[in-house]
């Protein structure tokens, strides 16, 4: 006989609701408590068990919602755990109208105001996803992971002196939370603050030692400052750790590039991660990269051209083409790339020219 695994209600009666990274506990149990079918309903619904698909979610939650016993709270977290399940199948409309009935039933609720802005987030609205932040920072003031989520959200509209104030006050209230200090390293990483970026990142992987990504950011920073040992190292760990990890890959084949040395294994690196990720744009421009270096100017010139394509506003695939195009004997368009590059990046002749690389 099988062994029944335990419910996700305890003796005490009170229901744990799992949603986007955050537990929710509602104290009044729905009033199909009595029956082991409905216990089980709710462990679908949930999603506890790893085994449970998000299809499977939605049925149990849709169950509960519809039942005309269940109470109002008992909705709402059905309809919040359903809105889970609609973004792991990436349903945004769906996650939003299932968290919008939610908060409904459940208007002083911060924790569902943090889950529809992390699907906004999710859908790249970031205005609407910060709305929801303050919210729930209202309903519940010393919020940490609203805090810390509205710092990722402000990063991405480029507002990183707002994310910085975010995620400081993030580790304030919860010093454990390595979010918190990885979303306020890459704020201090696009504003150039490096050494305040490798601090946080250290925090990060002493405490996530498996975080990728926080190694491929930290061997940024250390690229940025020169210090291509040490980035080569974070992006040598990045890939031990992921070893299909496009991202990782990528990190480690434009710094071979940079560094100008084994362009080989560079560009072994930079054909996996297209295979990972084909038509990616910046593992084109990594690649256009490598190319250059190894002398193959037209390959260069065709994978940057490729980049641009899926990016126009690409300014490291303009510089490296517009190297190219003058290597080749194309001067004039090759500077006209050189131009454009500087007009959206003004840093990125330096970037290369640490390298080495200059027209």
């Amino acid at each position: 006989m099988m062994k029944r695994e335990k419910t996700v209600r305890p003796p005490t009666g009170r229901l744990v609701l799992l949603t986007l990274g955050v537990v929710l506990e509602l104290s009044n149990v729905p009033t199909l408590q009595a029956s082991d079918a409905i216990d089980w309903t709710w462990t679908n619904c949930v999603g506890v068990r790893s085994e449970i698909s998000p299809d499977q979610s939605i049925d149990a939650c849709t169950s509960i919602i519809n039942d005309p016993h269940a109470s109002d709270e008992s909705r709402a977290a059905a309809l919040g755990n359903r809105g889970n399940a609609h973004l792991k199948k990436r349903e945004f409309d769906l996650a939003v109208s299932d968290l919008d009935r939610a908060n409904a039933l459940e208007p002083d609720r911060a924790e569902i105001y943090r889950n529809r802005a992390y699907v906004y987030f999710m859908m790249g609205d970031y205005d609407r996803a910060i709305a929801d932040y303050d919210r729930a920072i209202v309903l519940k003031p010393e919020y940490a992971a609203a805090f810390a989520d509205r710092c990722n959200a402000f990063n991405k509209k480029g507002q990183y002196d707002r994310a910085i104030v975010d995620c400081d006050r993030a580790v304030a209230l919860k010093p454990g939370d390595y979010r918190a200090f990885f979303s306020r390293g890459n704020a201090y990483l696009e504003t150039g603050q490096l050494d305040r970026s490798i601090n946080d990142y250290n925090r990060v992987t002493a405490l996530k030692p498996g975080f990728a990504k926080a190694f491929i950011n930290r061997g940024n920073a250390y690229s940025n400052k020169g210090d291509a040992a040490k980035a080569m190292a974070d992006f040598n760990r990045a890939v031990a750790l992921q070893p299909d990890y496009a991202n990782a890959l990528n990190a480690r084949c434009w710094e071979g590039a940079a560094v100008g040395k084994d362009l080989s294994a560079a560009l072994v690196d930079c054909n996996r991660a297209l295979d990972l990720k084909p038509d990616d744009a910046d593992i084109l421009d990594s690649r256009g990269f490598v190319y250059f270096r190894l002398g193959e100017f037209r390959m260069a010139i065709a994978d940057c051209e490729a980049a641009l394509q899926r990016k126009p506003r690409l300014a490291a695939s303009l510089y490296v083409r517009g190297l190219a195009r003058r290597r080749i004997g194309d001067t004039s368009n090759g500077d006209v790339d050189i131009a454009a590059a500087i007009a959206v990046d003004a840093n990125v002749a330096g970037k290369y020219a640490r390298r080495g690389i200059t027209p």
